[in-house]
Formats: C-alpha cells, structure tokens, sequence
C-alpha cells in the first residue's frame, strides 16, 4: 500500500502545511506558537476591557448611522468615509476577538489577527477623522439645518474617537513572544 504525499497548498490555505501525520496518525501542528507576554489572566482581563471598548466604538457607528444628520443623508464624501470605518471596525472587533479567544495563537491565527492590528486600528481612526472632516466641510457649505441632531452626530463622533485611541492604543502595545519554533518536517 503506497503513502499518499500531501499536496503542498500555497496562498489562502498554505497554513494547513503545518499539519503533519504522526506515527499515531493523528494530524499534529507543527508550526509556530504565540502567546502574549506578561501575566496572562492580566492580557486577558485588558483584552476584554477593549472588547468593550470597540463594542463602544460598534454602538457610536450604529448611533451615527440613525442620527439624521444631513450630511449622512445628502453627501457622499461623508458617507464614504462612514462605510469604511464600519469596515475596519469590523475587522478590528474581529481581531481583537481572535487574540481573546486563544492562549496561544498558532502562527496563521497570530498574522491574521495581531499581524493586522496594525492595518486595521490607524484604518479606522483615519477615516474617523476623515468622517469629522467632510461632516465640517459639509456643515461650512450647507449650514447646520437640524442643530440637536447635529450636535448628538458631533457628540458621538468624538465620543468614538476616543474609544477608538485607548483601543488601538492598547492593542499595539500587546506585546508577544514565541513559545514553539517551526518544527523542521522532513517531506
């Protein structure tokens, strides 16, 4: 009876290159290992507390989007910026869920979310501040038309721009460390 030879994947799926059959024939990972460094129930305890924070972030986005503040309603240079931090706050509540969810992070969980904090967090506070810009810019042009709303549109804007700092702060000084090196698996 011949061993088939597993098939050597590339691109989206490459990391199921790490898994090799043992003796026992049981598939093993043979990849790299992260764990955050420091206290590990105190990293979890801060994570969660940021978990919060961007839940915060989620319900600022969800209240702009219902507040009826013209410039969301009448200008695309306001609403796209708006779109793009749905975005990206998405990915960002996606990542930080995923370092939450494991003690250790194998080596594709690792790039796919601490290897993006980095991407995503300046994704969203740029467009955030983008998103304040052109509302400005729309209010100079049009003039403010229902003043409450656009003082709670302004309000909650600013209220997520600052959750947004003290997430994304606390997620790019998560420091990591190797536990498991790549095993050398001969083919």
């Amino acid at each position: 009876m011949t061993v088939k030879k597993p098939k050597k994947r590339k691109g989206r799926y490459s990391f199921l290159n790490d898994f090799k059959l043992n003796e026992a024939n049981e598939y093993e990972y043979t990849g790299a290992v992260y764990e955050l460094e420091g206290n590990i129930e105190e990293q979890k305890k801060t994570l969660k507390n940021t978990l919060m924070l961007l839940a915060g972030i989620a319900l600022a986005l969800l209240l702009a989007g219902i507040v009826p503040f013209e410039g969301m309603m009448e200008a695309f240079y306001v609403i796209i910026p708006y779109v793009f931090e749905v975005g990206f706050a998405a990915l960002l509540i996606s990542a930080a869920y995923g370092i939450y969810s494991h003690d250790q992070l194998r080596e594709y969980v690792y790039k796919k979310s601490a290897g993006r904090v980095g991407i995503y967090g300046p994704g969203l506070m740029g467009n955030s501040i983008i998103r304040l810009a052109s509302s400005t810019v729309f209010l100079l042009i049009k003039g403010v038309g229902r003043p409450l709303s656009t003082m709670i549109y302004y309000l909650v804007l600013a209220l997520q721009i600052v959750l947004e700092i003290r997430a994304v702060q606390t997620l790019m000084r998560l420091k990591y460390r190797l536990v498991k090196e790549r095993k050398a698996v001969s083919e």
